[in-house]
């Protein structure tokens, strides 16, 4: 380790500037600054928040209370480390080296990984920046990104809100959009539909959008709404008859949804994607819920709950017929995601902490995976102990929703049956996954925001209020010259190089 004074915290200020990251001078705490991070479980007095998550290298600022300690931890995934002490003073600790006093405007640098603790012994409130550096591997997975060369891509997390049931206390109403390039930083609120007072909010039920015609589409428990991703605006929105609607998908070339009707309507709305109007239907037994639409666009996966034989069905996108039941599973089917080959589809099912695996090709369920050794209790919000459920876009992994002890449990896909590997404690009850376009970052419905590599959560999402934000709806739309260039699945689908 070593440690400088004025002439680090000059050059380190330069390297901030030359990046285009805030300079923070030392000063008081920022007002609002302190409230906005997140506290560390497990050390009072003490917090922490993202303020850049770039691809090179992350930015954390962190806060200690007088006397707080932040207890020995090490960032695994670091390559660099670069320790400033903004305000206060501190006692640091690194594993294997002896304590040392730290003053303000003191920047230290440490080999990345290195395990470390610090306690405030000032009388005033300790700011610390730290910046780290990342391994940059290259993705496995399919970057469906387009090339862009010689244009700067503003990347922007887009989260309808309510996005859990009905409930406003993570959120409120409207599509919230997140800066994902500058540490999730809330960039503004696109308005939809306000309640009459005293009326509930509309549950937002599904979220798809097509970066060439520049649509993103919203569906809730009373409509289907097309928004302009240019000026956000609404520009179509259809009710059909009040039997509308649940989670959609939309065509590769988007010029079509596949819409699940709901108020007791056993069929699927397919429509057009330029105004809403309905082509044709596909009748399906049960209450139409998830749907899925292949990345080559020939398939539409279906998702009913209810009493009936629990299958997933497959339709032919280009005559709109079904030529296929999938199962039948061992209980009801919820939410499933597939593989790029379309070989392969894992489904969450009713009263299982876990998932089943079912060969798209044959029809058959293959494979049943619990997770052992924990409390199993229905969610209160899903009425079953796993809901939520996605394949990382290299397919070496499933992640799923424990929403009994609020975990994502990650398993290794390349062995048949997959094995439960790791954990990562949530901040809240998880009820989807969704990913990043480059397959890099996992977004669980709490608003905690994953590295998918070092499993390590990186930031969570606040609105403007500094709320917490949760969501079962949202997706990346990347942005260049001001106009939408790519977009995500809500779906958390396989996307593996042939």
């Amino acid at each position: 380790m070593r440690k400088t004074t004025l002439f680090a915290s000059l050059a380190l200020t330069a390297f901030a500037a030359a990046l285009g990251l805030p300079v923070v001078r030392a000063q008081a705490v920022p007002p609002g600054q302190a409230e906005r991070a997140r506290p560390v479980a497990g050390d009072p007095g003490v917090s922490s928040m993202v303020a850049v998550d770039r691809p090179e290298f992350r930015v954390l600022r962190d806060y200690a209370e007088p006397g707080a300690t932040r207890s020995m931890h090490s960032h695994d995934d670091a390559t660099f480390h670069v320790f400033t002490l903004v305000t206060g003073q501190l006692r640091l600790t690194i594993e294997g080296e002896p304590p040392q006093d730290v003053v303000q405007g003191q920047v230290l640098t440490l080999k990345g990984g290195a395990k470390h603790t610090f306690t405030n012994t000032g009388k005033v409130a300790a700011t610390i920046v730290e910046v780290f550096g990342k391994a940059s591997p290259p993705s496995p997975s399919l970057d469906l990104r387009p090339s862009t060369a010689g244009t700067e891509v503003q990347r922007r997390l887009y989260v309808a809100v309510p996005g859990v049931g009905n409930a406003t206390d993570h959120g409120g109403i409207g599509v919230l959009v997140f800066d994902m390039d500058h540490g999730y930083r809330f960039v503004k609120r696109i308005p939809t539909w306000t309640p009459a007072a005293g009326a509930r909010a509309e549950g937002v039920r599904g979220i798809a959008a097509h970066a060439g015609t520049a649509r993103l589409f919203v569906s809730t428990n009373r409509r289907l709404a097309a928004i302009d991703l240019l000026t956000d605006k609404i520009v179509w929105e259809q009710t059909y008859d009040g039997k509308c609607c649940d989670r959609m998908a939309v065509t590769p070339d988007g010029k079509t949804l596949y819409v699940p009707a709901t108020g007791g309507v056993a069929k699927w709305y397919v429509v057009r994607a330029s105004d809403g109007g309905i082509i044709t239907t596909i009748n399906k037994e049960g209450s139409p819920h998830n749907t899925i639409v292949s990345d080559d666009g020939t398939r539409a996966y279906l998702e009913s709950q209810g009493r009936q034989t629990p299958v997933l069905t497959v339709v032919d996108t280009a005559t709109n017929a079904v030529i296929k039941e999938v199962g039948p599973f061992g209980n009801m089917v919820r939410p499933f995601t597939i593989n790029t080959a379309q070989t392969l589809v894992y489904a969450n099912v009713n009263d299982l902490l876990g998932f089943e695996v079912a060969d798209l090709r044959s029809g058959k369920v293959l494979h049943r995976v619990a997770v052992e050794g924990v409390p199993i209790e229905n969610s209160p919000v899903h009425g079953m102990p796993s809901h939520g459920i996605a394949l990382t876009q290299d397919e070496t992994e499933v992640w799923l929703s424990d929403n009994t002890n609020h975990f994502m449990r990650v398993f290794d896909a390349t062995v048949m049956p997959p094995v439960l590997k790791t954990s990562v404690k949530l901040r809240d009850e998880p009820g989807w996954i969704s990913y990043s376009l480059d397959g890099r970052t996992a977004f669980p419905s709490t608003g905690d925001v994953i590295d998918v590599a070092t499993k390590k959560i990186m930031a969570g999402l606040t609105d403007e209020h500094g709320v917490s934000v949760e969501s079962e709806k949202l997706l990346e739309i990347d942005f260049s010259g001001g106009k939408p260039v790519a977009a995500a699945d809500q779906f958390g689908k396989g996307r593996k190089r042939p």
